[in-house]
């Protein structure tokens, strides 16, 4: 027991020691094998001050100044002594090993080492530099999968609204009112608007009716350039055909804002609302959304409206509705094939 609470009083003093220098823990590799290798080391070290029973401010003076502290000897002998003690490999690791012993002890730790040095060249040599540079310890790459097939690329993102990185964040939000309350990454997106949505979501600022937006440009630790907001309407009577005309509508005010890129999430879910699959929601968004493309086409085709100016969209969902999103999107895509 009193083996490990100490080590747990190590431990922490770690964890505690990694934070103030702003390494994260688990420790990137090269990272974690050279704190191995110090740990090596250090207790070795360890064992051997505790064999000898030394007074740790003493040896530290031997190996700085060379001053002897164990004996009354002449200055010359004393400081001779001293380095012999600091420098001879077999008194580091412990007194009573011979030199056979101390050198294998020594070439234990050279694997060690060389395997350090070894996976930071193989590190550095094997990634490129723009991806170490993109890609920082603890940060990984959200999940992404290509839709195949759409008359307009797609693909799903594995992401929150909250921290994607977007020209346009596209959210949806059912009717203001002390009923509908948020959730998941609608709570993440409120704080980081640091209140907003709940300042805003009042039936005299923002009802949340269905069809009605709201853009917004925000500021902080919000990572998209936009928000456009979409009101869902009555979350009781709430059906995945409703999703038809947000996707429409987020086709078009996507365009009128002249983004290229927009994000779209629908956040049924975290608007608390969960009797549907994502997968009945995604199927009739990205309906509305070809519907509101084919009418700009057409108009375009007519003269009576610019070059479509959408290149592609990004549907976010959670981990574990991304399959159920894709099957909806796919059966949408299927369904535009056959008109």
């Amino acid at each position: 027991m009193k083996v490990l609470f100490i080590s747990f009083v190590v431990g922490l003093g770690v964890g505690i020691l990694y934070g103030l220098i702003r390494v994260k823990s688990p420790a990137p590799p090269i990272v974690a094998l050279l704190g191995l290798l110090g740990m090596v080391i250090g207790e070795q070290f360890g064992v051997w001050i505790q064999t000898k029973k030394l007074d740790v401010s003493h040896a530290a003076s031997v190996c700085l100044v060379g001053e002897r502290y164990d004996g009354p000897r002449t200055s010359a002998a004393r400081s001779i002594q001293a380095r012999e003690t600091c420098l001879t490999p077999s008194r580091f690791f412990h007194p009573k090993m011979t030199e056979g012993d101390s050198r294998m002890k020594r070439f234990s730790v050279v694997p060690l080492l060389l395997f350090v040095l070894g996976s930071h060249s193989f590190q550095s040599s094997t990634v490129p530099a723009f991806v170490q540079a993109a890609a920082p310890a603890g940060a990984p790459k959200p999940v992404e999968i290509a839709i195949k097939d759409g008359p307009i690329p797609m693909r799903i993102l594995v992401q929150s609204p909250a921290d994607t990185e977007a020209d346009l964040q596209i959210i949806c939000l059912f009717r203001s009112d002390n009923s509908n309350t948020l959730h998941g990454s609608l709570i993440e997106t409120n704080e980081k608007l640091k209140g907003l949505l709940d300042r805003i979501r009042k039936p005299s600022l923002f009802g949340g009716e269905l069809g009605e937006t709201l853009l917004l440009q925000p500021t902080g630790s919000l990572t998209a350039k936009r928000v456009l907001m979409v009101g869902l309407g009555d979350s009781q009577t709430f059906t995945p055909e409703r999703m038809e005309l947000v996707g429409a509508i987020a086709y078009r005010e996507a365009s009128r804002l002249g983004v290229a890129h927009p994000f779209f999430a629908p956040t049924t879910l975290d608007g608390g609302v969960t009797k549907f699959t994502t997968g009945q929601v995604s199927e009739q968004v990205i309906g509305g959304f070809f519907r509101a493309a084919n009418t700009e086409k057409l108009l375009n085709s007519e003269g009576k409206a610019p070059q479509p100016i959408i290149k592609d969209l990004t549907y976010l969902a959670g981990p574990q509705y991304a399959s159920r999103t894709q099957e909806g999107i796919e059966k949408a895509i299927a369904t535009e094939a056959r008109k």
